[in-house]
């Protein structure tokens, strides 16, 4: 359940959303310990080793048990789980689910319930995110950005973030103000298909993403409404 909490006395106006409980309901439906010290990152990752001339990701063993019907299960459930409230209040949590639900078949069950087992880690020292959304003049900003080869099969990571904010004033340029931050109306976390060439490459299919999947349909929202 979703909680709104209004305050049209605040100058600007504010709503807060929030799901009170929710985490902790899952972490209990898991059977989740509570973590000996707090978990600050919802994913590992490969710590730099500074002075080293090449630096290589850990191999993943090339053959492996296939997951169990149980075990895809609980995978599955996790994830759709904390999908949900992720969608919803907390987007910090979508890279590490997208991340645990395209390594069901490339990963053997210890490294996936390792993974796991991070990421509800996180969810205990987190449990109870907000967003708080402030009166604005209702003009789309986005931010986009990508990620490169870190996903599985050499591929790439789009990422964007969709708010309404101030009027800016047109052309905008670099020494233009940048717009008063607000929650997001949107947060785009998803696999490019292709495999992209370069970094540069990676950003440009990120933007496309964006502006098919968000800033097209948004637009025609707002104008729709009259904004």
């Amino acid at each position: 359940r979703v909680h709104l909490e209004w305050n049209y006395n605040s100058n600007p106006r504010k709503v807060k959303l929030a799901m009170p409980n929710y985490c902790q309901k899952g972490l209990t439906r898991f059977q989740h310990p509570t973590p000996t010290k707090p978990q600050h990152s919802p994913h590992t990752f490969t710590p730099i080793q500074y002075g080293a001339k090449q630096q290589f990701a850990p191999v993943l063993p090339q053959e492996f048990a296939k997951l169990t019907k149980e075990q895809q299960t609980y995978v599955q459930e996790v994830v759709g789980y904390f999908l949900y409230y992720a969608r919803a209040i907390d987007s910090t949590m979508l890279p590490t689910l997208s991340t645990i639900s395209t390594s069901t078949n490339h990963h053997p069950y210890a490294i996936l319930k390792a993974k796991i087992d991070h990421f509800l880690d996180y969810v205990a020292t987190h449990p109870d995110a907000t967003l708080e959304y402030v009166a604005s003049e209702m003009h789309l900003w986005s931010h986009t950005d990508a990620s490169y080869l870190n996903a599985p099969k050499a591929r790439s990571r789009a990422g964007g973030y969709h708010f309404l904010s101030d009027k800016p004033n047109l052309p905008i340029t670099p020494d233009s103000p940048h717009p008063t931050p607000n929650a997001p109306v949107h947060i785009l976390c998803k696999i490019i298909d292709a495999v992209m060439s370069s970094v540069q490459e990676s950003e440009t299919g990120a933007g496309y993403l964006n502006a098919k999947e968000v800033i097209v349909p948004m637009r025609i929202a707002l104008e729709e409404m009259d904004h």
